[in-house]
């Protein structure tokens, strides 16, 4: 077991062989069926998501819209208009009409656009029931409350409060072998990973000790707790998903109170739906953002010629094609087949 943030243990060996067996499973091929009798062959393909077409509006079907900012567990944001979804973001409607999303892939299968907005994010692999914890969408909830919620308090204190003690505590943080970086400064904020706010919220809170209002600090404190609690099994009952439910409410009325930070934004929604989640799909132990994106990036940038930043012992999890096959890339690559029948060049790139 390593020892990471601030000499605390953390799971890296539980998540590591969690995350491996799901993969080598996917990898052997899986055969699912939707709720509307569509039968598919799953094969994983390591680090970025595909689906072919038929798939993609078979799942449009089953979740009734495809926008990203749209929330599986409440109906306030987006509606659906025959083929179309519309729904709000930062004030702005925005649509996703199949037909357009088809061409606009055709253009890029033929070189003439380099991207475009597809049907992609959380609100559609959610709902697929043969997606585990590590291949669904732990990582897209953790980094939304990551990246979201916590990078707003940190910029806030960034702002209100001298950093430059918070700063050198913050450098003095000893990560594990596996984490090449070290923790940066607040006022590199702009440059934050995922990683880093994990790194500060799960286990090294305290550097913001008497360097902010007790007010504050609590705030920050209670919600170090609430991550470290999705990361871990919890008993599933009635009454820990109200508890849960009533603990991240506090906490995000408290930071709009205390904060002065209206939260409540589309990016952010989904953190008011963690303990329902939990509470049905199972906990958050056996992922982790750092898992799908640094270890990936550790793990070959060691293989192909990086700094050897990963302990070994995860190297010889991992067999020789497989390792090969890894980029630095933050995303799983997936292919669904119809039937017996695969539309080879017909696929939607999807990005977790």
């Amino acid at each position: 077991m390593l020892l990471a943030y601030s000499n605390k243990p953390i799971p890296f060996n539980t998540l590591l062989d969690r995350f491996i067996s799901e993969l080598l499973i996917l990898n052997q091929g899986k055969e699912c069926k939707t709720e509307q009798g569509v039968i598919y062959r799953l094969k994983a393909r390591l680090f970025t998501f595909l689906v072919d077409l038929d798939a993609c509006y078979d799942l449009l079907c089953m979740t009734n819209h495809a926008g990203t900012s749209s929330c599986r567990w409440c109906k306030k944001n987006g509606r659906k208009i025959q083929d179309r979804t519309i729904y709000s973001s930062g004030g702005n409607e925005q649509e996703r009409v199949w037909s357009e999303i088809v061409a606009n892939y055709k253009l890029m299968l033929k070189g003439e656009i380099q991207q475009f907005d597809g049907v992609k994010g959380l609100s559609i692999l959610v709902r697929l029931p043969y997606f585990t914890w590590t291949t669904q969408i732990a990582c897209d909830l953790l980094h939304n409350l990551l990246e979201g919620l916590c990078a707003k308090l940190l910029n806030f204190i960034k702002n209100k409060y001298n950093i430059d003690t918070i700063n050198n505590k913050l450098y003095e943080i000893k990560t594990p072998s596996f984490y090449h970086r070290r923790v940066r400064g607040l006022d590199e904020l702009s440059y934050f990973k995922a990683i880093e706010y994990y790194i500060i919220f799960s286990y090294c809170i305290e550097v913001f000790q008497d360097e902010i209002s007790d007010k504050h600090y609590h705030i920050l404190n209670r919600l170090s707790t609430f991550i470290r609690t999705i990361m871990h099994p919890v008993v599933r009952g009635l009454e820990v998903l109200y508890s849960m439910k009533k603990e991240i409410f506090e906490i995000l009325q408290a930071i709009e109170t205390d904060f002065d930070i209206i939260i409540l934004t589309l990016a952010s929604h989904t953190v008011f739906h963690f303990p329902l989640s939990i509470f049905y799909l199972g906990p958050l132990w056996c992922t982790s953002t750092f898992m799908l994106e640094d270890l990936a990036g550790s793990i070959t940038s060691s293989v192909q010629g990086g700094k050897n930043n990963m302990d070994h012992k995860a190297l010889e999890n991992f067999s020789l094609h497989q390792v090969i096959s890894m980029k630095r890339v933050r995303t799983f690559h997936f292919q669904f087949e119809k039937g017996d029948y695969f539309h080879a060049q017909e696929f939607l790139v999807l990005k977790v």
